[in-house]
């Protein structure tokens, strides 16, 4: 009788030992966790003694994981999103204006209703921020303890912001600080518009798969921007109060971009509480100029503009410079809770 199922047997075990051999050289030692657990389930199928159907079957086998081992090792690239981390929810916000619609996340390190000046940043957070693709801040003056976070990449937005939409400290508004600028400058959307080309390029950067969303969503939200803008300027046009006593120079650029003056500010640096002097001078301050508000932030202890109201006869009204909350969680919605916030103050 002819040989050729002994023939055909030891064909396949050549064939079964070849692919196993092969798949080997890629597996053992070199890859993770799972192509080793492939290995030792290869090493548990024997091909010696078996019929010629499950030789057929094990060189198969050997076959699809050669093929997945060469896909894995040899220049096919990962297709992952990309994981991004914020500091605070207004920096999520103007990220997730950008990736929408694609497979990019955000995650924010600050919760809502905390300051990121007073800040420790949290061994979940810095684990976070180690794992993403890059940390996107404010500015070392705001959200500077982000830098230990050790990510691939840290971005500051306000790097981003073109000179001619930064500015300056007024003279003695923040005796503390050692920076020519005021870093606090997402309020004003125009300030937000003008860095949003070089914010796309960086995205761009870090996940190039995602190009066409990147740029297609900056044009978008470009021109929300300027009709965001425009709607602000109409609401507040009747104001009938120009000037305003703030906490805390959070809300400056904003506030300077739609013609209201701040006539004092109470703590320039947070935790560094005004003298009963200075109290005394921002409330004659309030009374000689017709001030009508004194502004606080929910994310700041607020005890000294009670004070400061109190001796003037000013009325307090809370703006959010942070958000992250139901209702102000976009940029959009978070400069229209505070506009409407100061039209009640100024009217």
């Amino acid at each position: 009788m002819p040989k050729r199922p002994a023939m055909a047997k030891t064909r396949l075990r050549s064939l079964a030992s070849i692919l196993y051999n092969a798949a080997s050289r890629h597996l053992e030692g070199t890859g993770p966790r799972g192509r080793n657990d492939h290995l030792k389930t290869m090493r548990r199928t024997s091909i010696k003694n078996c019929g010629p159907f499950r030789a057929l079957t094990f060189a198969v086998r050997m076959a699809a994981v050669c093929v997945a081992v060469c896909l894995a090792g040899c220049g096919v690239p990962s297709e992952a999103p990309a994981a991004f981390v914020a500091t605070i929810p207004p920096v999520a916000a103007i990220l997730n204006e950008l990736i929408r619609g694609g497979r990019a996340s955000v995650t924010v390190l600050v919760p809502p209703g905390a300051s990121p000046h007073a800040y420790s940043l949290r061994p979940s957070g810095a684990r976070q921020a180690a794992a993403a693709a890059a940390v996107f801040f404010v500015d070392d003056s705001i959200d500077g303890w982000a830098a230990p976070a050790g990510a691939e990449a840290r971005i500051s937005l306000f790097s981003l912001v073109p000179n001619e939409f930064r500015r300056r400290w007024d003279a003695g508004a923040h005796p503390d600080s050692e920076e020519e600028f005021n870093s606090h400058f997402w309020p004003d959307p125009l300030a937000v518009c003008a860095m949003l080309p070089r914010l796309v390029d960086e995205l761009v950067a870090l996940d190039p798969a995602d190009e066409e969303v990147y740029r297609r969503n900056g044009e978008r939200f470009a021109e929300a921007l300027t009709r965001l803008d425009t709607e602000i300027r109409d609401d507040l046009a009747g104001a009938r109060s120009s000037s305003v006593v703030v906490f805390h120079p959070s809300w400056n650029y904003y506030l300077d971009r739609y013609g209201i003056a701040v006539a004092a500010t109470i703590e320039p640096s947070p935790g560094h509480e005004p003298t009963p002097r200075r109290i005394r001078q921002i409330a004659e301050i309030i009374r000689e100029e017709d001030i009508a508000a004194v502004l606080t932030e929910p994310q700041l202890p607020r005890r000294s503009a009670e004070v400061v109201a109190e001796d003037s006869g000013a009325e307090i009204v809370e703006i959010d410079p942070i958000g992250g909350v139901a209702g102000r969680e976009s940029y959009a919605e978070l400069l229209d809770y505070n506009t409407r916030k100061l039209i009640e103050a100024l009217r």
